[in-house]
Formats: structure tokens, sequence, C-alpha cells
């Protein structure tokens, strides 16, 4: 039975707009991502053959610089690869990534509360997603994009989808 006095919306997860918005910074990394290199990542990597930059955790001396701080890197990527996680924990970073103006490529959500939480992005609209069991498509669909430049710096979409929902 459904108990009326815990009914509510569900909110997806969001990003602080304050903080992650685009920066007036030149896109020093074509290809990039930004995080922890485990072996499955590293494993991953080897097997995809465009070159992507790996930027180390930011990590600034609080909690708001670090975030300050991640906010800049995501805004020097052209193209944010989200590699695929151990966990299937939600996290904030594409939405982050996204109020950045940054053009995301990341993986198709896995489990129910995940999928619920990309919900509110659609696939090639706001973002791009790809299959992380297949790294050659994810190879073909990053050289798409090179190739189709227009298509990235036209992609204001999913920034202005998180600016307006969240």
């Amino acid at each position: 039975s459904h108990d009326s006095r815990f009914a509510g919306i569900w909110l997806p997860f969001g990003a602080d707009t304050a903080t992650f918005y685009p920066r007036n910074c030149p896109k020093l990394f074509e290809v990039a991502f930004v995080g922890q290199m485990y072996p499955k990542r590293q494993e991953y990597l080897k097997q995809i053959s465009h070159p992507i930059s790996i930027l180390p955790p930011v990590r600034g001396s609080t909690a708001s610089i670090s975030f300050e701080q991640l906010a800049f890197a995501y805004s020097q990527i052209k193209i944010f690869v989200n590699l695929p996680s151990l966990s299937h924990l939600l996290v904030t970073k594409v939405t982050e990534v996204l109020a950045c103006g940054t053009f995301l490529i990341t993986p198709i959500p896995k489990t129910s509360e995940a999928k619920r939480n990309a919900s509110q992005f659609s696939d090639r609209v706001h973002l791009v997603y790809y299959d992380e069991s297949a790294p050659a498509e994810l190879d073909q669909t990053i050289r798409h994009y090179i190739t189709h430049p227009y298509i990235v710096t036209g992609k204001q979409i999913g920034r202005a989808h998180v600016y307006s929902s969240h």
C-alpha cells in the first residue's frame, strides 16, 4: 500500500550552477576523462584506439576550491568521455560536465536507479550514451564527433537542460 505521508516528487541529481558553468578558457583537451584510474578503467582504455587524455581527480584545499577546480577542468575539455566505473553508485558527474558546457559521452546506465536518474537526458540530444561492453563502438563514436566538430560545438542543449531543470 502507498502511504501518502511520504508522497513526493523524485528529484534527479543536479549541479550547482553557481559553481559548474562554462568557463572562458581554451579547450586544451580534445577528448579527456577526469577521475580515478583503477585497473578496470586501465584495461578498458587498452581497447580504445583513440587517445583519451586522463586528468587526475581534483583535490583543492577545501571542498569549494575542489569544485571550482573541477569545473575549470571540465571546461577545458572538448569531449568528455565518462569511463566505466566499478560501482553502480549514482554520481553527479553527468550533470556537472553538462553544466560546464562540455560535450559528454557516457555509459548507458545499468541499474534501475541509474536509469531513473538518467531519464532526464535523451541520447544524442543532451549527451551521447555508449554500451560499455562494446569498446569498438565507443571508439567509433569518439571518431564521429571529432570529425563532426559542428555537432560538438553546437551541443549546448545539455547545458541548457541542466540549467532549466536543476
